[in-house]
């Protein structure tokens, strides 16, 4: 009777405090608020119908249609709101695979697409995710295969034309960073020909590791009997990334020209987009986190400029075109750094990168512009570019927030404040998980029925009833972290990105990442967003 009391008035709070939608937040911090709703406010803003009324998240910006290097990102991370943007998101991009295997590079609203690139394999990054948005509907996870296969074999039929193991990018649109320095191609190829100049790409490597490894995800869910082929198939992508493209010497993975040169740019798409497909190892990874957060490199007023401050391909920034991705630190890096830094136990890091990103955010009063001069933090562009809106949601979710992640739940409760509260709730396959920070607690419900409570300054993984699985370290501090799920409470020593597993009765570490800053004081809360 007192569980049903509880949740009753759980359910009337929530009504008030979430009236519609999926995903809501309250917090004391009110730059925290207003970011969080400006930034959802703009979301919505890129919401289109498609033409045949399907709803569907445009890039924004400029760009109003769906690209394959970020849409199928943008739906995804957008269907914590709304599930079937997801889903429209990713359907529709499958719908137009040529017959050759090749998915456009973009398709318009009107139906129209553009094979005039690769762009960059998001079906592949985040098709399983879409899986289970569906409840894990079986027609579409074996269409997804399908179309993973066939693109696979495009890459391998017409991307290694001197067959040496190492797939090529043919024009610089080929990776989505158009005006970028650091190449000597032409801005467009046909993705078919046989041009005379080409670039080993690690880029387009990642994308084949990706696709590979989530080919390998499917077929053990499929039980079709070519999971171990396809895993074999993605180690030999990486272990080609790792003997060809990767500089033990310097930490970095390098691209390569046709006369099997090094390409001495330093930027961070080859070592964020590698990470992010998850194609290197967790040394290599470990190796370029450390140099993605030196602040003579990347780690600036606004983190990962596209090209390394002092490198000599690096533009200024009043220097640059629209989006070169030459010297600006851009929206979309910030979206995918996510990803990549978690695909490797770098938790922590991302709460530094947050308050840099934050800071100028509420410094600009949520101007989410498509790049940012990396020296200052002063916004370029204007206001509306969904990548830099939904990096903000992710970052809000991921640190602060719960969200779900295939069939787990992931709760986050990096210190919002001395003094403040923050309430997080998020609807889910006929669910409802909501959080509570405040008095350095973080309190865990489902269905209005509190599951655990934990010290602030961690990350908890559950199932999707709520039952703990992990308990993760988020805060960039050590601390001793005191939980309570269904007996007595508990205490354990966790430090930044330990890694723990309830394990017979007790919590055992498993792993721990090395914790990577820069000299600056590790604030996580922005002042100016206070």
């Amino acid at each position: 009777m007192k569980r049903l009391f509880i949740t009753i008035i759980m359910w009337v709070i929530g009504a008030e405090f979430c009236p519609a939608g999926n995903v809501c937040m309250k917090t004391s911090n009110r730059g925290l608020q207003r970011l969080f709703d400006t930034a959802m406010e703009r979301a919505a803003a890129n919401l289109r119908n498609y033409t045949d009324g399907r709803r569907v998240l445009v890039e924004g910006d400029i760009w109003n249609g769906l690209w394959l290097e970020t849409q199928p990102m943008g739906g995804v991370m957008y269907g914590k709101c709304d599930p079937a943007v997801a889903v429209n998101n990713v359907d529709i991009i499958m719908e137009g695979q040529r017959e050759d295997g090749l998915l456009p590079a973009m398709t318009e609203l009107n139906g129209n697409r553009w094979y005039g690139s690769l762009g960059m394999n998001m079906v592949a990054a985040y098709g399983l995710d879409v899986y289970y948005f569906l409840e894990e509907d079986r027609r579409f996870l074996e269409r997804l295969y399908t179309v993973l296969e066939n693109y696979d074999r495009f890459l391998w039929q017409y991307r290694d034309t001197d067959g040496n193991g190492c797939l090529e990018q043919f024009g610089v649109v080929d990776t989505g960073e158009d005006g970028s320095t650091r190449y000597d191609l032409p801005r467009d190829a046909s993705p078919t020909a046989h041009p005379t100049r080409t670039v080993e790409s690690s880029l387009i490597m990642a994308d084949s590791y990706r696709n590979r490894a989530t080919l390998a995800e499917i077929a053990l869910l499929l039980r079709n009997g070519k999971e171990s082929h396809w895993q074999a198939a993605a180690e030999e992508v990486a272990v080609r990334i790792a003997d060809y493209l990767w500089n033990p010497t310097e930490g970095v993975v390098f691209d390569r020209d046709s006369l099997d040169r090094e390409i001495k740019c330093d930027n961070s798409q080859t070592l964020l987009r590698t990470m992010f497909m998850g194609a290197v190892s967790q040394s290599m990874a470990d190796r370029m986190i450390e140099r993605l957060m030196d602040s003579n490199y990347f780690f600036t007023q606004v983190p990962f400029p596209s090209i390394a401050l002092g490198d000599g391909k690096y533009l200024r920034s009043e220097d640059n075109e629209y989006c070169a991705w030459s010297g600006p630190s851009q929206g979309l890096t910030l979206q995918r750094a996510v990803r990549a830094f978690e695909n490797y136990g770098h938790y922590a890091e991302l709460g530094l990168v947050a308050g840099r990103f934050f800071e100028v955010l509420g410094r600009y009063d949520g101007d989410f512009n498509v790049q940012f001069n990396p020296e200052t933090g002063v916004p370029m562009g204007s206001g509306g570019y969904g990548p830099t809106i939904l990096a903000a949601l992710e970052y809000f979710s991921h640190l602060y927030g719960v969200y779900p992640d295939r069939d787990e739940i992931v709760w986050n409760g990096l210190d919002v404040g001395e003094g403040e509260r923050m309430e997080y709730v998020q609807q889910y396959r006929g669910r409802e998980y909501r959080q509570v920070q405040e008095k350095n607690v973080l309190r865990a419900y489902v269905d209005g029925v509190l599951v655990f409570e934990v010290s602030k300054g961690v990350r908890v993984i559950t199932d999707i009833a709520g039952r703990m699985k992990k308990i993760i370290g988020l805060s960039p501090m050590k601390m001793t972290v005191s939980v309570t799920s269904g007996n007595e409470p508990r205490s354990v020593e966790v430090a930044p990105n330990d890694v723990f597993v309830w394990d017979n009765d007790l919590w055992r570490k498993i792993n721990t990442v090395q914790f990577i800053h820069s000299y600056w004081a590790i604030e996580v809360i922005p002042r100016n967003c206070r």
